[in-house]
């Protein structure tokens, strides 16, 4: 089964993706943060999440009068199609999951439900991929010294939050992480419970050393894979097969190891045996609730945003 602990940590590796390879990944980021963190956030979550998305990208970009009303566009396609073919399979398997984590579960199992998470993941980055060729093809110098500029900006603040001087700190911020994650499915967890999961944690030797060396890499190679792109003037099919292979090369890096995520299914399973029915009973009544939302926003008709009604507006994020 697939409990919230688990689908968070999918969630900061989208997230992490969304601060990697030109932010195509926070719109899936939003979503599934939506769907994790309750009603209020996912009905009005999801119907601002494209006025959202592009105030991100704006900010990394800096967007010419020319290329924000095509970026708005795109946006709006992605979540057209986001809403309408993908939210019904996400209520379908918080569906399934209400019945599963009822009960105990396995490490295989726990992967089971990550591979789909990443499934959904590898769909909604095919989709945007044709949509993002244009933006790609049409950034200037500036604007990738600027995405530079950004995507150090935010590492440097990453960092402090994710690496805080000193090893204890260090695994005190992560299990405090991980508690507040699994909290928002089953409610509170006793001192036992989270005794279990410092152990666990440390036991997984999940260095976040590694991990802010691996994004670093990543965005090298998505900023090479952009100049590269604008040097050589490449046309439309080239520039889509560059993204894609800065997709594969940041989900499925050269040096990775099926180590990690082994370790992470069995920590996740090892929580959700530990918890008790009551927990178990308010986690399915939160997945029953996050389930009749998503199918109540796939029902719904998309509301024109604040950007789709004023074409001309500014962003309120600071350039």
């Amino acid at each position: 089964m697939m409990t919230t602990f688990s689908a968070m940590e999918m969630f900061a590796r989208i997230q992490s993706m969304g601060r990697i390879i030109g932010r195509p990944y926070i719109v899936l980021a939003l979503v599934l943060a939506a769907v994790l963190n309750g009603c209020s956030l996912l009905r009005v979550g999801y119907d601002q999440a494209p006025t959202l998305v592009y105030w991100r990208l704006d900010r990394l970009a800096g967007f010419t009068p020319a290329q924000a009303p095509r970026v708005r566009e795109a946006i709006g396609q992605w979540f057209a199609w986001h809403r309408r073919e993908e939210l019904p399979r996400y209520a379908e398997a918080l569906a399934r999951l209400q019945q599963e984590i009822l009960q105990d579960t396995t490490a295989s199992r726990a992967c089971r439900w990550l591979d789909e998470l990443s499934a959904w993941r590898d769909t909604a980055w095919d989709r945007a991929v044709p949509l993002l060729v244009p933006l790609a093809r049409d950034l200037d110098a500036d604007q990738l010294e600027r995405l530079a500029q950004r995507l150090q900006r935010d590492d440097e603040a990453l960092r402090r939050e994710m690496l805080p001087e000193g090893l204890a700190a260090r695994a005190q911020a992560q299990v405090q992480r991980a508690v507040q994650r699994a909290q928002r499915l089953y409610g509170r967890l006793d001192a036992e419970q989270r005794a279990w999961l410092a152990q666990a944690l440390a036991e997984a030797r999940l260095d976040p050393e590694v991990w802010f060396a691996e994004r670093q890499r990543r965005q090298a190679d998505l900023l090479e894979t952009l100049a590269r792109l604008r040097e050589h003037e490449a046309g439309p099919p080239q520039t889509q097969a560059a993204l894609h292979a800065v997709y594969r090369r940041a989900i499925r890096p050269a040096s990775s190891s099926p180590a990690p995520q082994a370790a992470a299914c069995g920590l996740l399973a090892g929580l959700h045996n530990r918890t008790t029915a009551a927990q178990r009973h308010t986690a399915a009544r939160r997945l029953r609730d996050w389930e009749a939302d998503l199918r109540a926003l796939a029902s719904d008709s998309p509301r024109p945003t604040e950007h789709q009604a004023q074409s001309g507006a500014e962003s309120p994020l600071p350039r």
